[in-house]
Formats: structure tokens, sequence, C-alpha cells
């Protein structure tokens, strides 16, 4: 299988939150922060997993909300450790408005997981997270 990152040598972020508008924010402050990154939205979990374990996404980054009906991030997280590309080595962030002292703990606890932001996206958040978790 050939990676699509390594020929596009593109980022590529995928936003998986159930709130559309949510998802159109992040991706205008992914926009103006200029860090030239492709953006797919996804409005259910489920989908995003189905759509990344046929091939039809290969995100290098995924930021994930917490809290959505049907599947939620954590289940989201369980499945798709069970994928046999794990979308080629994508980095999860959390992004949520959660503020249970027990969620960050979890999300530090999974190596699935890079690291755990509390909602609203920031210009600054966005820039750290490139810093931090893209080649």
């Amino acid at each position: 299988m050939i990676n699509n990152r390594a020929v596009e040598d593109e980022l590529h972020i995928l936003l998986i939150d159930d709130d559309p508008m949510i998802n159109f924010l992040n991706k205008i402050i992914i926009e103006k922060s200029n860090i030239g990154a492709k953006i797919s939205e996804i409005t259910q979990a489920e989908h995003a997993l189905k759509e990344i374990s046929v091939g039809n996404l290969n995100p290098s980054l995924i930021l994930l909300d917490l809290n959505m009906p049907v599947m939620d991030g954590w289940e989201f997280v369980e499945q798709f450790e069970k994928l046999s590309n794990r979308s080629l080595g994508a980095k999860i962030i959390i992004l949520s408005s959660s503020i249970n002292p027990s969620d960050k703990e979890k999300a530090s606890s999974l190596s699935t997981i890079s690291d755990f932001y509390s909602k609203p996206l920031s210009l600054e958040m966005i820039k750290e997270i490139k810093d931090r978790f893209v080649n």
C-alpha cells in the first residue's frame, strides 16, 4: 500500500465533531493559520472511521471531539486502534469542551492520543499542534 502522505507531502487535518458549526469555525481558524493544510470535516465518528478504514481518508492529524452521539470520541479511538493501517500514523488530538479531569487522564494514558486541548481552537493552538506533532 502506498502512503498517500508521502506522495502528496501535504498536511491533512481531519476534523471530527458532531457540531457542523464547530467544524466550520475550526476550518476557518486552520485556514487563517496559513499552515498549508488540506482540511476534511466529518460530523459522525463512525463515518470517519469507515472512510479511514477503506482508504478514502488518510489524515496526518485528527482533531477529535469526545462528546458525540452514536459513537463518541473514546469509541472512535478504540476502533481506530483496531484498524490494520491505523491511517498510516495519523496523530489524534482530543479537542473537547470536557472539563472532566478523568478525560484528560484517560487521554494521557492512551498511546494513540497525542494530546488533549480544550475548545475553542485558536490560531496559537493550531500552530503549537503543528510544531509539536507534524514532521
